[in-house]
């Protein structure tokens, strides 16, 4: 492989050493400066880019322990990698050196093969930490394109499903007023034809509703209504609400209540929203079966406080095939149903579980 090459600051006030290293480095294909002074090191480093820095420990005015300080205290400066050089017996020096940021070291007399590889190391490193920081700045300028792409994805399906809704409550309205109108005149041979429009528009409905819901989470524009309410009221009232979804695929439905749950404190509209999703979820994937619905209240302490919470835990469970385990980690993704069949018949948007999760998260 091509040994990296860079352009490097040479500092010494030894004239004989200052003069052996530059001239190898350059007989090596290096771009090289020279200064024989920290003073004059630090305005070299000031006024042009360098990709590694040879500088010598002792030397009159400001030392090599100062100039390595004032490097490494810049933020602009830090990342060049330096090599410290130093006489034998001076391994203090080189120990603070290395503690102060140096990369390296290189002991006078100064021996060829040694500069050789110590300086063909530190610009390899610094060549590989360049190309990660490029990689990592271009990641940030994607990952920051794709959030703005999606926000406005996101606000664009908001918007595009309040349009959608005008006309399908339009539909639905008239049909029902067509329902009414042919059922009063005894004109029944158009009724299951006008209820196939009914039902065809209600769930185009949900599924727009869906579509408003995701869009509306992921572009930020929820925010909660927190208020205190019965358990039991709204779990009845969903419950009675999935009554007939239950009963149609000839499922059994239980409910059963822990102690101690009365009222809790928090979004009610958004909770009733996840129970119904839960329930719908396990209705389309349970057929001649018993779907469960458990309600508790538990004690457990949060991350953030010494003070121990109260928590209603909300749990449905149901007999059917169940989710195989690869599945699994994808079951919050947003538009994505697991391959089973009563979940592909069904033609539902998939945006149920991912809706309740983030309304959950939330909370």
């Amino acid at each position: 492989m091509k040994p990296a090459l860079g352009s490097i600051l040479v500092v010494d006030d030894e004239q004989p050493t200052l003069l052996y290293i530059s001239r190898y480095l350059q007989h090596h294909g290096h771009q090289v400066t020279t200064a024989e002074t920290g003073q004059a090191a630090l305005q070299a480093i000031q006024s042009q880019s360098f990709d590694l820095i040879l500088l010598d420990i002792v030397m009159p005015g400001i030392s090599g322990f100062e100039v390595l300080a004032q490097l490494k205290a810049d933020p602009a400066l830090y990342h060049i990698p330096v090599i410290m050089i130093s006489v034998m017996d001076d391994i203090e020096g080189i120990v603070r050196c290395i503690e102060l940021g140096a990369e390296d070291y290189l002991l006078k007399p100064i021996n060829a093969v040694f500069l050789d590889a110590r300086v063909s190391t530190c610009l390899e490193r610094k060549h590989l930490r360049d190309q990660e920081q490029s990689y990592l700045r271009q990641l940030q300028i994607e990952k920051h394109s794709a959030e703005t792409a999606n926000r406005a994805k996101s606000v664009f399906l908001a918007n595009m499903s309040h349009e959608l809704r005008t006309p399908l409550n339009a539909i639905i309205g008239y049909s029902d007023m067509l329902h009414e109108d042919f059922d009063a005149d005894g004109q029944q041979r158009y009724l299951p034809d006008i209820d196939k429009i009914r039902m065809a528009g209600n769930r185009l409905l949900l599924l727009i509703n869906d579509l408003l819901d995701i869009s509306k989470l992921e572009a930020g524009q929820v925010s909660l209504y927190l208020e205190q309410f019965d358990v039991q009221s709204l779990v009845a009232e969903v419950s009675t609400a999935m009554g007939q979804a239950i009963a149609s695929r000839n499922n059994q439905f239980q409910v059963q209540y822990g102690e101690d749950v009365n009222r809790m404190v928090a979004d009610l509209s958004k909770v009733r929203q996840i129970l119904w999703n839960l329930l719908d979820n396990a209705v389309k994937s349970t057929q001649n079966g018993t779907i469960s619905l458990t309600v508790s209240r538990t004690s457990r302490r949060l991350p953030v406080s010494a003070a121990p919470a109260d928590w209603i835990n909300i749990a449905v469970q149901d007999t059917g095939a169940g989710i195989p385990i690869e599945q699994q980690a994808r079951l919050f993704e947003v538009f994505t149903q697991a391959d089973d069949f009563s979940t592909r018949n069904d033609n539902g948007s998939s945006l149920g579980l991912a809706i309740s999760h983030r309304l959950a998260h939330m909370m």
